[in-house]
């Protein structure tokens, strides 16, 4: 009998033990948005349209100074997950495109390995932590394993089969990269879907995968999810709002309808309010609604107390995409943690995506294991108060052949285009000088925004300058800055597989000819033709 008391009281002791130790864990949501700029949201300056997200900076803290360290997609989401800068990627797509001994250039290239990477989720699920992914990935190099006709009707017995296939695949890979559960998969853009039919938004899905997911917690054990929304990136949401909302990437799935307020009403919303219905205030109020879904689930089960909730992007907007200007890697940041944060905080430490590995884990009391490296370094301290913020950080970014770094006041960039590049333009295979990626011009970015684009060194001082259109680097004055910034950016090109020669550049790019190319780059027609202008929904 007192045996059998006495394992009783160590079983109850356990329990107890296990569920304390749950309560004292964090639960963290991270709503993870796509192409945003600060004027989105009302926290941010913007319209006062998304009362939900503008409640995370007003109950929690708001950053003016993070930064992604690519700015655009598969990078940037490569960096968040990893704790790495992208150029670290070890999948095949992206090392044998770039041997070793070759420069590498950062694109929409950067995808997951799972046998080789740890990511952060991982990290969680191993020490208690249910993890779950909802939304748009864009990490896989095998984007559509199904082959449907573009016009197949999605509805189709045989089409619908596929869809699921595709979609418990997406799902399967998923959670072999770490995850415990996946849902609501937007594999990669959606006007990349192979249907016309599916080439559309549907944040009610994202939202049902969301919600699903924290029916499912019970309070004994805590829980990790992002959620990747697809808002104010392409195409145009006023198209997709007015679609069926059982139309998704999975088939036709009913039942959705009273989760978030109905499609129909978005534009009266946003009229009543003062404002005009167009692709970035429909994308605004549809992603406001997603997140306040989440928000209810959350109070509903009573988990939204010990629940960090943390808003980001994963880069700005099209006019600075593609490039490694301030004004493209610097977004949105908003922290809401009831038990640690102080309501209406705000910090202008400079800190990154790759940041965010170290300090979730911090934010949860669990160790780095020795085996895994990571760039980022732990900024918990430093939200929470403990330390003073340090202006002074240096940041490094990368985006095609551009390296950059910004330390203090100043941002400088060095785009090194490899020497086949060189010969396309010399021998006149490139009728313009060729972008930061090595391609022809009139791809990315908007030339006019960036009258220094295709200098090769370029120096800013972002506090008068925030906007960058002044290069300084030829200025003799501060000859002496440009060398402390060249070093300090080769000593993060030096940690890396690949050359990168910071301290010189190729005689080319002083000559006549190319600056003839550059003059026909930046020519009316072609800012008239450019990509990103053409596309006016990315």
């Amino acid at each position: 009998m007192k045996k059998t008391y006495f394992l009783c009281s160590i079983i109850l002791f356990v329990c107890i033990n296990h569920t304390i130790e749950a309560q004292t864990k964090p639960n963290i949501v991270i709503i993870h948005t796509d192409d945003n700029d600060f004027y989105h949201w009302g926290f941010g300056g913007g319209p006062l349209l998304s009362p939900t997200i503008d409640r995370i900076a007003k109950e929690g803290i708001k950053a003016t100074e993070y930064h992604v360290t690519s700015s655009v997609c598969t990078p940037s989401r490569y960096s968040l997950l990893t704790g790495k800068y992208a150029g670290r990627c070890e999948e095949e797509v992206f090392t044998k495109a770039f041997p070793t001994d070759k420069p590498y250039s950062v694109e929409w290239n950067t995808f997951i390995d799972a046998e080789k990477e740890t990511i952060f989720p991982k990290i969680l699920s191993a020490n208690g932590y249910n993890t779950a992914f909802v939304g748009k990935w864009h990490l896989f190099k095998d984007v559509y394993k199904e082959k449907f006709d573009a016009n197949e009707n999605y509805l189709a017995s045989e089409t619908d089969k596929k869809l699921k296939e595709m979609q418990a695949d997406a799902v399967a890979k998923i959670k072999k990269c770490g995850f415990d559960y996946a849902a609501s998969v937007v594999i990669a853009n959606n006007d990349d879907h192979p249907l016309r039919e599916l080439q559309y938004h549907n944040l009610d899905w994202t939202a049902k995968g969301a919600v699903d997911f924290i029916n499912l917690q019970k309070k004994e054990k805590p829980f990790f999810m992002i959620v990747n929304t697809t808002g104010h990136h392409g195409p145009c949401l006023e198209e997709s709002i007015d679609q069926p909302i059982s139309k998704t990437y999975a088939g036709k799935i009913e039942g959705m309808e009273g989760l978030l307020p109905p499609r129909s009403s978005i534009r009266d919303r946003i009229v009543k309010k003062g404002y005009v219905p167009n692709f970035e205030t429909i994308s605004t109020v549809w992603t406001d609604d997603c997140v306040n879904a989440i928000f209810k689930a959350l109070e509903k089960n009573k988990l939204d107390k010990n629940t960090v909730i943390i808003f980001i992007s994963d880069h700005n907007r099209h006019y600075n995409k593609g490039t490694c200007y301030r004004s493209g890697t610097r977004t949105v940041f908003a922290m809401r943690y009831p038990e640690k944060i102080a309501e209406c905080s705000s910090t202008d430490l400079p800190f990154q995506n790759i940041d965010l590995y170290p300090t979730l884990l911090d934010m949860a009391n669990i160790k780095l294991p020795q085996s895994v490296k990571t760039d980022g370094k732990s900024v918990w301290d430093e939200l929470l108060g403990k330390k003073p913020s340090t202006a002074m950080k240096e940041m490094f970014f990368e985006f095609g052949y551009a390296r950059a770094i910004q330390w203090g006041r100043w941002r400088y960039i060095a785009t090194r285009l490899p020497q086949p590049q060189i010969e396309m333009m010399k021998t006149g295979k490139a009728t313009k000088a060729l972008n930061i990626t090595g391609k022809q011009a009139f791809t990315m970015p908007l030339f006019k925004f960036y009258p220094q684009y295709f200098d090769t060194d370029q120096l800013y001082d972002i506090a008068t300058d925030p906007d960058e259109q002044m290069n300084l680097a030829n200025d003799a004055t501060l000859a002496d800055t440009l060398q402390v910034l060249k070093q300090k950016l080769q000593k993060y090109t030096l940690s890396f597989r690949h050359p990168f020669d910071v301290m010189n550049t190729n005689e080319y790019f002083q000559s006549e000819a190319y600056k003839e190319l550059v003059k026909k780059s930046f020519s009316p027609e072609e800012i008239k033709n450019n990509y990103w202008i053409q596309k006016k929904c990315y």
